[in-house]
């Protein structure tokens, strides 16, 4: 019978015909090796009695595996004898036969059946990330490096014209950059002048240099009031300059005009300065600006201002005198009849310490400072005597009175006194009112003692003494109105002697109204206002005091005049001004004299080199040249051979030489201190025509030796040699006094 027909047989076709037979379908069959992607084979639901059962799907990965056909069951009904040569099987229930795997029989999907690939590719071989490489871009943030060409500081004379060098600069990124330069000179008026040069790079990364541009018109000496001497140079305030000059002195026959500080330069204040005392690298000055002025010395051609101490409606008015002793200085303040004690162990922070102050103070005009007391001298009011005070300063927040003197006291003659100086126990008073030198017992503080005094026209005395200094066995006196330097024998305290005078323009001293004196080594160093300079005193010989030299206001330099050699003036006129105008000659000269020989070129500097102008033969020079060349001081970036130690510089290193007078320069050398190795390592520098014809020669170095790179915290000797310009000959040679320490 035939089956069912509600019942639906699910038989693959082509798998089972009606007898149940397996039909070989291998060659529809692709072979396991070809099957390489994933499959997804869904399976057709197998329906008995209405039911839909599903079978899990099956997935076949990249691996090849034996693919099973999913045989549904069967179900079959039995018919009546004769015609179904059989029994059919009727089932009983639902049965679900075991699939028994088929290995060769795969079941192809219906073609509506989408083949979903796995999400995750078909991986081969196993895949190696390549390196992710971030690239982060580099920041400029460097600015540019100018270089200034030429001098710095640069300085000229005053009415000349000046050009400005200019300046390069460099960025270690964009290569060679503009610089632009800000700044004016007016060569006209002497002063220091500033030039900015600004430069930056693509990313306005900015950078500043500066150059600093003196005007000089010579030494400022017009009315000078007050000097000091420390080292090499002198250091004078004068009152109409309203200036601080600084003069080398280290050859008294050579005076040159080194540096200068004005006011209102650097925010300086020199309103009338007064008087300047010296300690270390700081010079003190004090002025009508009721200011304590504080001046870095340490480069003595730019002098640099770097503090102040005002008045304070207490302190600093009108201050006349300054001392220094210690780390403390002692400034008499006339405005307020004060003495004030001034803390400069910091130079660059003075502080108000102490202050003495007595109601009968009137006048108050000199103090010096020895140990723990202070010796002041004053006018008492309503008396036209005046007092000497000795105050104990031990505590300088509190000073103390412990003894005095006055004019009239045991014969004691100390009327309108100017100055004080104290030595060995003995105090020195030049009274101006009695034209006299006291001398006063102070070594017991509380009861000073009258000892002596010298009056005027006493063995030939010209007194009228403003200043007193003592050196050995010899009292020195500047006597204003006499206009002379008188000298007298205190080796006797009871019987001082009057043993010289030397009188403004004998042999051509300038000691008109004389203000100051500073007595160093054997010279006597004296400021004279009415002269407007600064005169040298020779004082080997106490008893002849011989005037040295002089250097006048707007001179640069004043070689020394030696007498003996100077022809008479009739006969062989001389010519030696430095604006190349002839001094005339006072008496007239009947006989023609050729004129004289300018050379043109090259021109000389005024400031850097003296102009001596020759007269033809048979005229004599009226100043020989007898000087040997001397290097007078080395400086390296700034510091300048007078240190006491050995500079450590970062390179490259600014190198500057100054000779006594203008030399040729024939070379430089620069090599380690010690050098081990046996080899002459160095380096050479020939500045020739840069330098030639000069008292000063500047050369930068790079701070290596030929064949070395840089070498940190390195000690370094330079040699110079230098040739006289009369003598092309001879070699003069000299090693600077102390070593450069290079660090990088």
């Amino acid at each position: 019978s035939l089956p069912d027909t509600s019942v639906i047989a699910a038989v693959p076709f082509g798998v089972l015909d009606s007898r149940n037979t397996k039909v070989a379908v291998e060659d529809e069959i692709p072979k396991q090796e070809t099957v390489k992607e994933e499959i997804i084979i869904p399976v057709p639901p197998v329906l008995v009695d209405q039911v839909v059962i599903v079978e899990e799907e099956k997935v076949v990965d990249n691996i090849p595996i034996e693919i099973v056909p999913i045989i549904p069951p069967v179900v079959f009904y039995g018919g009546g004898g004769g015609g179904g040569g059989g029994l059919a099987p009727i089932p009983e229930a639902e049965v679900i036969p075991e699939v028994v795997p088929d290995p060769i029989v795969e079941i192809i999907p219906e073609p509506e059946a989408p083949i979903i690939p796995d999400p995750i590719p078909e991986v081969v071989e196993e895949i190696i990330p390549e390196p992710i490489i971030v690239i982060v871009p580099i920041v400029d943030i460097i600015a540019p490096v100018i270089t200034i060409l030429g001098n710095n500081p640069e300085i000229v004379v005053k009415n000349s014209v000046y050009i400005d060098a200019g300046a390069t600069a460099l960025d270690d990124v964009d290569g060679i950059r503009d610089v632009d330069t800000i700044g004016t000179v007016n060569t006209a008026v002497v002063g220091t002048y500033n030039i900015s040069y600004t430069s930056k790079d693509i990313l306005n990364n900015t950078a500043t240099a500066n150059r600093i541009v003196v005007v000089d018109g010579g030494a400022l000496l017009n009315r000078p009031n007050s000097v000091a001497v420390s080292g090499n140079y002198a250091y004078v305030v004068s009152e109409l300059s309203n200036s601080l000059e600084i003069i080398d002195i280290s050859n008294p026959s050579l005076l040159l005009h080194k540096g200068f500080l004005t006011n209102k330069v650097g925010e300086v204040i020199f309103n009338s300065p007064k008087s300047v005392a010296v300690s270390g690298d700081y010079a003190y000055v004090v002025s009508h600006a009721n200011t304590l002025e504080v001046i870095d010395i340490s480069n003595p051609v730019l002098p640099i201002r770097k503090a102040s101490l005002y008045d304070n409606n207490q302190r600093l008015l009108r201050p006349t005198f300054i001392t220094i002793s210690g780390n403390y200085a002692y400034i008499i303040s006339s405005g307020r009849k004060n003495v004030d004690i001034v803390d400069i162990s910091n130079p660059l922070v003075p502080v108000f310490k102490g202050s003495h102050y007595i109601n009968s103070l009137v006048l108050p005009s000199s103090i010096f400072v020895s140990g723990n007391y202070m010796y002041l001298i004053y006018v008492i009011v309503g008396n036209t005597g005046g007092t000497l005070q000795i105050i104990d300063i031990s505590n300088p927040m509190l000073p103390v009175v412990k003894g005095s003197i006055s004019n009239g006291k045991d014969g004691a003659t100390i009327s309108y006194p100017q100055s004080v100086f104290v030595s060995d126990n003995y105090a020195y008073i030049a009274s101006w009112d009695t034209k006299s030198l006291e001398i006063v017992d102070v070594s017991d503080p509380i009861h000073p003692i009258h000892k002596s005094s010298l009056a005027n026209v006493f063995g030939g005395a010209n007194f009228t003494p403003n200043r007193v200094a003592i050196s050995g066995d010899y009292a020195y006196i500047s006597s204003y109105v006499g206009e002379s330097l008188e000298v007298v024998d205190i080796s006797d305290k009871i019987n001082p002697v009057h043993k010289a005078s030397l009188v403004d323009g004998v042999n051509d001293a300038a000691i008109s109204y004389p203000m100051s004196i500073f007595i160093s080594n054997n010279y006597a160093y004296i400021a004279s206002s009415m002269s407007n300079a600064l005169e040298i005193v020779n004082i080997t010989d106490p008893i002849n005091p011989v005037h040295k030299n002089k250097i006048l206001n707007g001179e640069f330099n004043h070689v020394e005049i030696i007498p003996e050699i100077i022809p008479d003036p009739i006969e062989d006129p001389i010519i030696i001004d430095p604006a190349l105008e002839p001094i005339p000659d006072p008496v007239p000269d009947p006989i023609p004299v050729p004129d004289p020989i300018v050379i043109p070129d090259p021109i000389p500097d005024p400031v850097l080199d003296p102009i001596i102008v020759p007269v033809p033969d048979p005229i004599p020079d009226p100043i020989p040249d007898i000087i040997s060349p001397l290097i007078m001081s080395y400086t390296f970036n700034g510091n300048a051979s007078d240190v006491i130690d050995n500079p450590t510089v970062a390179h490259p290193v600014a190198l500057l030489f100054t000779a006594n007078k203008n030399v040729n320069w024939v070379s430089i050398k620069i090599e380690k201190e010690n050098n081990d190795s046996g080899v002459d390592i160095h380096k050479y520098y020939y500045p020739g025509n840069d330098c030639d014809g000069k008292n000063i020669c500047t050369q930068d170095w790079d701070g290596k030796l030929i064949g070395e790179l840089l070498q940190n915290n390195t000690a370094y000797k330079v040699k110079v040699r230098i040739r006289d310009l009369n003598d092309s000959e001879k070699n003069y040679d000299f090693i600077s006094p102390y070593k450069i320490i290079v660090e990088m």
